[in-house]
């Protein structure tokens, strides 16, 4: 019951804190907020794209697909090794099922 819990918890928390960010730059800081032109510096040019909510929100879901994706590659390859070393101990052992 517990990881049903953090399955919803964290992405929400995450969530809040990346727009919670973001909304405190845009306070403090509020011309650096946003894509910013090609002649600013390196590190306004940074601060914007992280504070830009539009390319933050597509970076975080394009993460959480990528992970998802590599997850379930993962979790299909794992299993298909798991079940060829499972029936390589069955037969050297003499276990049936």
């Amino acid at each position: 019951m517990k990881s049903n819990k953090y399955f919803w918890l964290v992405p929400i928390v995450v969530v809040v804190t990346v727009f919670s960010v973001i909304g405190v730059a845009h306070l403090f800081n509020p011309q650096s907020v946003g894509e910013q032109p090609s002649n600013a510096g390196y590190l306004r040019k940074t601060i914007g794209l992280i504070t830009d909510a539009p390319h933050a929100t597509a970076e975080l879901f394009y993460s959480t697909i990528e992970n998802v994706v590599f997850l379930v590659a993962g979790l299909a390859w794992g299993k298909r090794i798991w079940n060829k070393e499972h029936k390589k101990f069955d037969e050297e052992h003499g276990v049936k099922h």
